[in-house]
C-alpha cells in the first residue's frame, strides 16, 4: 500500500561557487568604504588613537628592529624612557608587525583595516556553513558581523587591536566546532591559534570576551545541541578545549 507523500523540505538556492561568491560579496562592501586610502588618506578620524601615538610608536619600532636586528625592549625618547614591550606599544608581535618591516608603516596601518574587516565576515560565513547554514543565511550573517556598527566603527578611532580580536572570535568558534562536534584534534590547535594571536593583538579586554563567548559556546556543543557524547567523552573535549586555551596563553 502507497504512503502519502509528506512534505518535502524547502530547496534553498546556492550558487555553483559559493565560497568564491561569498568572497566577493563580503569583500565588495569593504573595498569600497576603504577607497580613500588608494589616493594616500588614512583611514578613520584625523585625530584617531593611530595619529596621535599609535603611527609613531609602529614607525619606531619598525625601524629600531630593521637597525638593530631584534624587537626593543626599551624606548629611551619617552618620558625620559619608557618600557616598549612591556607597554604594551600595540601589535608588537602580531603578523601586522611583520610588514612593517618590508613595506611602508602608514600603507600596512592602512591595509589591516580592510583585510580584517574581510576577514571577519569570511569566518563567520564559514562557522556557519559548518553548522549547516543555508549559503544566503551564511552570507547574510557574515556581512552583518562585519559591517555591525560596533564593528565598523573601530577604524574611526583606529581600534585595530579589537578588530584583530573580533575577527578572531569565528576561528576560535571554528576550533571548537571541529575539536568538540566533529572531533577532529586539530581543531583545538585552531582554537590555541586564535588565542595565541588575540593575546598579542595586544587587546587584553576584547580578549577577555572572546574568551567568555568561546567558553559558553564549547559548553553548548559539549553538552547542549542534542549532543549524544558519552560522559567521559565530553569531559574530555572540555579538557582538551582548556588546554588549547592554555597554550594560546603560552604563545602570549
Amino acid at each position: 500500500m502507497n504512503q502519502p507523500d509528506g512534505p518535502k523540505p524547502a530547496q534553498t538556492w546556492e550558487p555553483s561557487r559559493p565560497t568564491l561568491l561569498a568572497a566577493g560579496l563580503l569583500s565588495l562592501w569593504i573595498v569600497i568604504l576603504s577607497l580613500p586610502m588608494l589616493v594616500g588618506k588614512f583611514l578613520g578620524n584625523p585625530h584617531n588613537d593611530q595619529v596621535i601615538a599609535g603611527y609613531a610608536f609602529r614607525l619606531w619600532g619598525a625601524t629600531q628592529w630593521k637597525t638593530t636586528g631584534h624587537v626593543p625592549l626599551w624606548n629611551p625618547e619617552i618620558f625620559g624612557g619608557l618600557p616598549f614591550v612591556a607597554a604594551m606599544h600595540g601589535d608588537i608581535f602580531y603578523p601586522t608587525a611583520w610588514f612593517r618591516l618590508i613595506f611602508p608603516t602608514a600603507q600596512v596601518m592602512n591595509l589591516e583595516f580592510p583585510v580584517h574587516y574581510i576577514l571577519a565576515g569570511l569566518l563567520v560565513y564559514a562557522l556557519l556553513r559548518m553548522l549547516k547554514t543555508s549559503w544566503a543565511g551564511a552570507v547574510t550573517a557574515g556581512l552583518a558581523y562585519e559591517m555591525s556598527g560596533v564593528i565598523i566603527s573601530y577604524v574611526a578611532p583606529g581600534h585595530d587591536g579589537k578588530l584583530f580580536v573580533t575577527a578572531l572570535l569565528p576561528l576560535a568558534l571554528i576550533g571548537l566546532v571541529l575539536g568538540i562536534r566533529d572531533r577532529r584534534h586539530e581543531g583545538y590547535a585552531v582554537l590555541a591559534l586564535a588565542v595565541g594571536l588575540a593575546m598579542v593583538s595586544p587587546q587584553a579586554q576584547m580578549t577577555y570576551y572572546m574568551l567568555i563567548v568561546a567558553g559558553l559556546f564549547a559548553l553548548y556543543l559539549t553538552f547542549g545541541s542534542g549532543s549524544a557524547m558519552p560522559r567521559k567523552d565530553q569531559w574530555m573535549a572540555l579538557g582538551l578545549a582548556l588546554a588549547a586555551v592554555l597554550v594560546g596563553f603560552g604563545i602570549g
